[in-house]
């Protein structure tokens, strides 16, 4: 599989620069992002302890007369449904819900019915497209059929997603831009077509609006606003960037930069409507590459990671009004890439080895947002580089971009 960096070039006083897509692009756009209130406040459900406390604050009783190392309606603790998955020793593992043949898959959206799921295609071979599960297992079917298809969003009753090419290039059905489909609609839909971009990567929503990239002449941070007003710059330029979180009147933004010498850096940054911006974070290595970041009014969570090594990268909390950054993982990431977030925990994907395929050793893993861990809950581990990954209240979704299989596991 051929893996590329997409790559932004400095000086002192301005960024400018060209693109090129990692192969692994993913991954997860939380939906949710730019929503009044803490990260999206879902949790599991009232659990139990032994002194019969919930974790809601309510009680309930401890005593559910089941194997709590193999049941899987009552794994672990009474209550704990593995959602489908087996009970072993204690912990839920993960179903498959499907799998996609040569299909690199590249982002996730979980809505209440379904769970989307996206490819970046590399090779001729390779399936593109966007395709929609159920959250039992059965066989995805193809939903929309764009190949380069970088990063979705849920607004309303539709999936808005955006294509990386170059618009109107000749090739059918690959055209640039940004579409829309129904959800709940027959498959596979005809995309609507509702502006054409060249080189789009990101897209987010914020009160009840649209924001998407494009990198063409005169554009940059795109606003659409649904069905009424076409889309209109709201910054001009970095419109390559490769993840996109508004709040309001906030724009943040990551980018992979290349500097005249290394080290490499993965920055996040947040743009101003006068033109300026601020650096807010940058992890630098010779082979840095920005994962994903997913925002929420107060905090920020973003992944990075050395494209080229093993055992690298950083998961990282990073306050939006000062305060000190929490990190996660520790030496136990290996190339933290896709990011989940819900009231409680964050859950992120860890590519594993080898820049090429097979892809061994990658994982899901979790910890518990207020304590910072260095040691995460692995609550899967595998080959097929887990890249993509999604949630609801009880159960976590993620997608392998080297063998197109989707899975599911129950929250802890």
């Amino acid at each position: 599989m051929r893996t590329s960096l997409r790559i932004v070039l400095v000086t002192t006083l301005a960024l400018t620069g060209c693109s090129a897509l990692l192969d692994v692009k993913d991954l997860y756009f939380d939906p949710n992002a730019g929503v009044t209130g803490g990260p999206d406040g879902s949790t599991d459900g009232p659990t139990t302890n032994e002194t019969g406390t919930a974790n809601d604050g309510g009680t309930e009783s401890s005593t559910c007369f089941a194997d709590l190392l193999t049941d899987s309606k009552n794994c672990g603790r009474c209550g704990h449904d593995c959602v489908g998955g087996a009970c072993n020793a204690g912990k839920c593992e993960a179903v498959e819900l499907g799998t996609i043949a040569d299909a690199p898959l590249q982002d996730m959206v979980v809505t209440d019915q379904f769970v989307f799921v996206s490819t970046y295609v590399t090779l001729s071979t390779q399936n593109g497209g966007v395709y929609r599960s159920a959250k039992t297992p059965g066989t995805p079917e193809l939903y929309a059929k764009l190949t380069d298809v970088a990063a979705m969003a849920v607004l309303g009753d539709l999936l808005y997603f955006v294509v990386d090419d170059n618009p109107a290039d000749g090739t059918p059905g690959q055209f640039g831009g940004l579409y829309s489909c129904p959800i709940a609609g027959a498959a596979p839909c005809t995309p609507s077509l509702i502006a054409a971009a060249t080189n789009s990567q990101a897209i987010t929503v914020d009160q009840n609006k649209v924001f998407y990239g494009d990198n063409g002449p005169g554009r940059g941070i795109m606003m659409y606003t649904p069905i009424t007003v076409p889309p209109v710059v709201v910054r001009n330029g970095f419109g390559i960037a490769s993840n996109l979180f508004v709040d309001g009147t906030s724009v943040f933004y990551t980018v992979t930069v290349q500097p005249s010498s290394p080290p490499q850096r993965a920055e996040v940054f947040e743009a101003f409507t006068d033109g300026g911006v601020d650096e807010k974070y940058v992890y630098a290595s010779d082979n840095a590459n920005d994962g994903r970041l997913v925002g929420f009014p107060t905090t920020m969570f973003f992944t990075a990671f050395d494209y080229q090594t093993t055992t690298t990268g950083i998961v990282r909390r990073i306050p939006r009004n000062g305060g000190a950054p929490c990190d996660y993982g520790g030496k136990d990431n290996k190339r933290p890439y896709g990011i989940h977030v819900d009231g409680t925990r964050i859950y992120w994907t860890n590519l594993g080895d080898g820049a090429d395929r097979p892809f061994l050793n990658g994982s899901v893993v979790s910890c518990d947002q207020a304590t910072c861990c260095t040691t995460p809950d692995v609550l899967w581990a595998g080959n097929g580089q887990p890249t993509a990954i999604g949630g609801d209240a009880t159960a976590v979704y993620f997608g392998n971009n080297a063998n197109g299989a989707l899975w599911k596991i129950a929250k802890p």
